[in-house]
């Protein structure tokens, strides 16, 4: 009896309220109703509705009523156009509500839910849920939603002001079909307090109703231009066949507007006045007030080419191949044109592709969002981080648009921009929304494939249709910090994932996070959508990572074996990790190499010829490997590939070396439809190009050695749209004693993208050596694979050429072999007295001593990334570098345990033969003390243009490793 009276006090105590606190819910049953006008918002009484639900859900007892009883605690629930209830809030905090903001005000005369509107209303029914039930979903679904079991809920007396730090809160759902019923996306959003929008104006009534009454918001518009010109009444076809004259002129014709390559005339104002009466008529028969149109171009770079758009560009926009004033423009003439008809559309426009900055030649309508469109954002740094390139040239043009007063909001493209959505950015990403909030951005739209869209025929991976538990962590506390940017960062992550990996947190998950984050963010170069120059393959470089975070994954398992959920969410990491960072290990160990074309300098002749200044200084490419065979053997007859490139066209030249010319097969009939020509049958070469906005389609270029060419736009897994495609490209090939030359000249304005700098397209090229007595031989550039843009190698445009980066065979290049992964057998006179294990060296090294000891070790796991190991002497390159240049830097990777001196050799190269000045000491000593990579970084000016120099390696003691270095003019 004792121990029963005991249990009993402990149980009285655990439920004992404040005097100040009111219940909402007691013991498991309501003591609280809800009180909603009955004419109120949807979103109010939806409010209501979900109030009443969890009140019930998280207490383990029975909804709350809406039934009014003097014996219940009242839940009034509205908006500040309700006078009642705002006079039951300090008149001080009405005034500070701000858009979605919501006040929460407790007293012994009930609580009061106040929105600002009707969304603050339903946010603010959330904020209670979540403050007072201990509520949390922090992912879509069931399985995302945590929370203990709270027989009494309460509120505290007081009164609390919530507004929120951005605007604009929201999550793009791509990927899916538009008219999808998100029915675990959406509550998961509303109640994270994001904004859902919709895009669709043919939905269900039943589906717009709901999205009513979650307070969404409809945005319409997008990549528009093409959809704006035409009509039920003129398609495109028949406008294009009566009026020509506003279509764009492309390489000197009224090209059709064929998917969204082109872009219409816009200096033609008869364009305007057809998309502007189109528009309207759009306002009109789908669109409410509040309703927002973005006005966006399609979605290729191709602009009209006609002397009147041309005139519109400045001269400083036209040097830089950008638009900005032509598209706004426009924009302005458009929107202004509506506005007469329909003052309250809301515009939005783009800062994309390029027209990036703010333009110089006219001002956007303030009234304008602008939407900064910037896929290329590096997400390993910090935006602000001065040390980043990519992220330092994107924060200029934040700062230039910050200054023009339009709204500003950004695009995020976090789900496929980061390694199929499997990174671990999410402290960076809230660093971004920092430095964002700083300069007064509205907010971003994330970008994410939702876990219940419906894909109708459009295949989708696991990975894809999981991208909303890979970037959980970050779409989630996103959430929490677009709200309150205040929020503290380490609380609110640990809490997050301690939720959704239960025992597995602590069991190995939080390990695994922590070391797969400093793998992804410590890994040298930048990362994002179009950008592959640092591969996730890479991030498992540093000893014992990939082997601990695999030990961790199966800790994590164990841990979690009694838990559902965390056995879900476990796996899924585990899936994610072995198809996308595992799978990228294996791909860069077998066979990646990084490609670089440089803008052209010179007239380039198509002729067939290696003889023009940019093909000597172009890299070369080759280690072409046989299709289908194990251990992707290497090409008997071997290819070699040059890229350069201009905005408006990309150029390739292509070497085959052939014994046999005299016996290659050309049989493809030139006078069929190239579709049925055969060509593809024939010794031929393949091009494969594939730039970011193709998603995983691509232009395909096959060429015999007489020069008859079949081009087409392959859709994966068929190819739809090849007899669609017609390149205007300009090919010349050759056939010389030893090989035969392929030349070709490809405009950018049918790829839909032009080439700029800094920009990272993929590129395969492959080849078919095929002779008459049926020797077949076919081979490719990446390793051994033909199609499937994942397998294609990346390319990027350096712009001017200012450093190399790769292997021997760039024997034009002025520094050689960076990678060390060009090996090849020394001669026993260049050797001398030197160990060198099965006298396998580096090319393009000299050795400087009669004696010492070098080694070219690979890196774990792979057949062809090696390293120097330098055990004794001295052995160096020339650099001849870039004469009116005087700074330059000088970048390598170094372990061991060791000391290792650097030396230049000078000599002045005016005459054009070198004539030796002198060997100072660049870095005396390098002391190493580990097996860990480590990157060091160096400068050194010279005393005239015409000096040249050596960099050597001087060995003082112990064992140094040495890889990937580079050495860089300063400009």
């Amino acid at each position: 009896m004792k121990k029963l009276i005991f249990r009993l006090i402990v149980l009285s105590c655990a439920i004992q309220l404040c005097a100040a606190d009111f219940p909402l819910v007691q013991n498991r049953t309501p003591v609280s109703y809800i009180s909603v006008s009955g004419n109120a918002a949807p979103p109010v009484k939806y409010a209501g509705e979900e109030l009443a639900a969890f009140l019930g859900k998280i207490s383990g007892g029975t909804q709350v009523g809406f039934a009014a009883s003097e014996k219940l605690y009242p839940i009034f629930l509205g908006t500040v156009a309700d006078q009642s209830l705002r006079n039951k809030c300090d008149p001080r905090n009405v005034a500070a509500l701000k858009k979605d903001g919501f006040i929460l005000k407790a007293d012994k005369n009930g609580l009061v839910i106040l929105g600002k509107d009707p969304r603050g209303t339903l946010y603010g029914a959330y904020e209670v849920l979540k403050r007072y039930g201990g509520i949390r979903w922090i992912t879509p679904g069931e399985d995302g939603e945590y929370f203990t079991i709270k027989p009494t809920i309460a509120v505290p007396e007081g009164e609390i002001l919530c507004n929120p730090s951005f605007f604009h809160r929201s999550i793009f759902n791509g990927g899916c079909n538009i008219n999808s019923f998100l029915k675990d996306t959406w509550p998961w959003m509303v109640r994270n307090n994001l904004v859902v929008e919709h895009y669709c104006s043919t939905m269900p009534e039943s589906t717009k109703a709901y999205l009513h009454k979650i307070g969404a918001t409809p945005i319409y518009g997008g990549h528009v231009f093409s959809f704006l010109l035409s009509s039920p009444e003129v398609p495109l076809d028949v406008l294009h066949r009566k009026q020509p004259e506003i279509f764009p002129l492309i390489n000197g014709r009224r090209t059709f507007l064929e998917g969204q390559k082109y872009n219409p005339c816009t200096s033609n104002p008869e364009t305007l006045k057809i998309m502007a009466e189109n528009l309207c008529r759009f306002v009109e028969k789908t669109m409410e007030p509040g309703d927002i149109f973005l006005i966006g171009n399609n979605d290729g770079t191709g602009w009209c080419q006609c002397e009147k758009c041309l005139a519109l560009d400045p001269p400083a926009e036209k040097a830089a191949n950008s638009v900005s004033t032509r598209y706004w423009l426009f924009v302005n003439a458009l929107a202004r044109a509506v506005w007469k008809m329909h003052p309250e559309v809301r515009f939005w426009g783009w800062a994309y592709q390029n027209f990036h900055r703010v333009p110089l030649g006219v001002t956007p309508d303030p009234k304008i969002t602008v939407e900064l469109t910037y896929n290329n954002f590096c997400y390993r740094h910090k935006f602000d981080d001065p040390k980043c390139p990519v992220n330092a040239h994107f924060l200029s043009y934040f700062k230039e648009w910050a200054k023009s007063g339009n709204p500003l909001t950004t695009w995020e493209q976090i789900d496929a921009g980061i390694s199929h959505a499997y990174q671990p950015v999410e402290e960076i990403f809230i660093e971004r929304l920092k430095t964002y909030h700083k300069l007064g951005v509205a907010g971003p739209r994330l970008i994410s494939r939702p876990l219940d869209g419906q894909y109708g025929n459009r295949k989708q991976t696991p990975l894809q249709l999981h991208t909303a538990y890979g970037m959980g962590q970050t779409l989630y506390l996103a959430s929490r910090f677009l709200w309150d940017i205040q929020r503290d960062y380490r609380a609110e992550y640990e809490e997050a994932n301690r939720l959704y990996y239960g025992k597995a947190w602590d069991g190995g998950m939080k390990e695994f996070r922590a070391l797969l984050t400093r793998a992804a963010l410590e890994t040298p170069g930048c990362y994002g959508w179009g950008s592959t120059a640092s591969p996730i393959g890479r991030c498992l470089d540093k000893p014992g990572v990939q082997e601990k975070l695999v030990a961790l994954l199966a800790q994590a398992e164990k841990a979690a074996s009694g838990d559902p959920k965390a056995r879900k969410h476990v796996s899924i990491d585990k899936m994610f990790f072995q198809d996308v960072w595992l799978a990228a290990r294996k791909n860069y160990l077998e066979g990646y190499r990084e490609l670089k074309a440089y803008r052209k300098t010179a007239p380039i002749v198509i002729d067939g010829k290696a003889d023009d200044p940019d093909w000597k200084q172009a890299e070369v490419a080759t280690h072409f490997k046989i299709l289908g065979s194990e251990a992707a053997k290497p090409a008997r007859q071997q290819t070699f590939v040059r890229v350069a490139y201009e905005p408006e066209f990309l150029y390739f030249l292509i070497e085959g070396f052939e014994p046999e010319p005299d016996k290659l097969k050309a049989d493809a009939d030139p006078k069929l439809p190239e579709q049925r020509c055969g060509v593809w049958n024939d010794n031929s070469f393949e091009i494969f190009i594939h730039h970011p906005d193709l998603d995983n389609k691509y232009y395909h270029f096959i060429f015999n050695h007489k020069g008859l060419l079949y081009d087409s736009f392959v859709i994966p897994p068929g190819r739809d749209g090849a007899d669609r495609y017609q390149s205007h490209a300009e090919l010349k090939t050759a056939l010389l004693p030893d090989r035969w030359v392929a030349e070709i000249k490809i405009p950018t304005a049918g790829l839909g993208m032009k080439c700029f700098d800094g920009a990272s397209w993929r590129i395969n090229v492959g080849r078919t050596r095929a002779l008459r007595d049926g020797t077949v031989e076919i081979s490719s550039l990446a390793n051994g694979n033909f199609h499937n843009a994942q397998n294609f190698l990346p390319l990027s445009f350096a712009g001017k050429r200012i450093t190399s980066s790769t292997g021997a065979e760039t024997v034009s290049a002025p520094w050689k072999n960076g990678t060390f992964d060009f090996v090849h057998k020394y001669g026993r006179e260049k050797m001398q007295k030197w160990i060198i294990p099965d006298s396998v060296g580096p090319g393009s090294y000299n050795l400087n001593t009669n004696t010492g000891k070098l080694e070219m070790c690979l890196h774990p796991g792979s057949a062809t990334d090696y390293y120097a190991r330098l055990e004794d002497g001295i052995f160096y390159q020339l650099y001849y570098g870039v004469f009116d240049t005087l700074d330059y830097r000088i970048r390598m990777r170094l372990s061991g345990h060791g000391t290792l001196g650097l030396r230049l050799f000078r000599y002045d190269y005016t005459t054009g033969k070198h004539k030796f000045i002198n060997s100072i000491e660049l870095v005396r000593e390098i002391k190493l003390d580990s097996d860990e990579w480590k990157s060091y970084t160096f400068t050194y000016r010279k005393q005239f243009k015409n000096e040249i120099f050596a960099l050597a390696f001087r060995h003082v003691d112990g064992t140094v490793n040495i890889d990937d270095v580079f050495i860089t003019p300063v400009q």
